[in-house]
């Protein structure tokens, strides 16, 4: 009897006759090459580049074909009109229940922990945009990621939370007294919410986009050991890494 045959995932900078993907993801089974592609981060594969519900489907059906059974979509920062139209784009998919529900990941957050996110697209706390892409998202809106040391995120967390969805606090520079007060605000307005998504609010890739554990420079408190001393506080760890195992440092 022969052997299973081993699928391997190489992941990092991979060079194509006609482009070089940065991030970049080649399947090998057995002999032959499966798949050369853009590494597919569970939060964001196939999402932002879809300007059709058909688009993304290609990217719900590979996560269908290895094992995903709920999916919720994330958009990473853009320009408003981007947002409001990959926002309609994911939310005729959720209206048909093929996908679970929709995450931003932006476009609130700190420059200085962007990731790979585009700076240039980064922008202050909007309520309004909140409001507007939760009527867009038809009521799939679930959370979005935005850095708490912003001035005006007290009011995008309102508006969240209005809509049925969760603030998550990512992509931040903050201190532990900003991420305390942010925190508190959160958790205030969701006690006072009736049907409320949650009691907590949640992080979006703890450790990842943050400062780290021990800011020796600043010899602060950080986001990770504020919420992990909090119980008050949920962990939405995006599922990126289990997507497409990692031969590389995962940049989000």
């Amino acid at each position: 009897m022969s052997e299973p045959i081993e699928t391997l995932y190489l992941r990092g900078r991979v060079v194509t006759p006609t482009a070089v993907l940065e991030d970049g993801v080649v399947v090998v089974d057995g002999a032959p090459i499966a798949r050369v592609g853009p590494a597919a981060h569970a939060d964001s594969a196939g999402w932002p580049d879809s300007t059709m519900p058909d688009e993304a489907r290609v990217a719900i059906g590979e996560h269908l074909a290895h094992g995903t059974t709920t999916l919720v979509a994330s958009l990473v920062t853009a320009a408003p009109d981007t947002l409001r139209q990959r926002v309609g784009v994911l939310a005729a998919l959720a209206d048909v229940g093929e996908l679970a529900g929709i995450h931003l990941e932006g476009p609130f957050l700190s420059t200085v922990r962007c990731g790979a996110q585009d700076p240039h697209l980064i922008q202050a706390p909007e309520a309004g945009l909140v409001r507007e892409l939760a009527v867009a998202a038809h009521g799939h809106l679930v959370t979005m990621t935005v850095a708490p040391e912003l001035a005006g995120v007290a009011g995008v967390s309102a508006a969240l939370i209005a809509a049925g969805a969760l603030p998550s606090f990512g992509h931040t520079d903050a201190s532990r007294e900003q991420t305390v007060a942010t925190v508190a605000d959160a958790r205030a307005r969701l006690a006072a919410t009736l049907g409320r998504r949650s009691a907590r609010p949640t992080v979006t890739h703890l450790f990842n986009g943050m400062r780290p554990l021990v800011d020796a420079v600043r010899a602060a408190a950080t986001t990770p050991a504020t919420v992990l001393g909090d119980p008050r506080v949920g962990a939405l760890e995006a599922a990126r890494r289990a997507a497409v195992p990692a031969t590389a440092p995962v940049r989000s």
